[in-house]
């Protein structure tokens, strides 16, 4: 995971655990310490983002299927969906998506 302005790169071949996924999120996002690491608290957190435009972009998504199996990543794929789709200030991408 690194940061850029405005732009956080999650790169799916260094994430091998839905733990290690909601940790490079939380501390790359500075998510309140009572994030609870869930899809529900992700999604909550995603939909109250209320700074400057933010792109979160996923790499490597091969690899999390591999990694975190097919259920899971596809459900953190609905819920950046989801919440891009509801929240302005934030875009989600992949490299399917350019």
């Amino acid at each position: 995971m690194r940061k850029l302005d405005n732009i956080l790169l999650l790169d799916g071949s260094k994430l091998a655990t839905i733990e290690a996924f909601h940790e490079a999120l939380s501390r790359g996002l500075h998510f309140p310490d009572y994030y609870g690491r869930n899809l529900d608290a992700l999604y909550d957190c995603l939909t109250d983002y209320d700074g400057s435009p933010l792109t979160i972009h996923w790499t490597s998504i091969e690899d999390s299927l591999k990694l975190l199996g097919e259920r899971t990543t596809s459900a953190l794929l609905s819920v950046f969906k989801d919440a891009a789709a509801r929240n302005p200030s934030l875009i989600f991408s992949t490299p399917d998506s350019n």
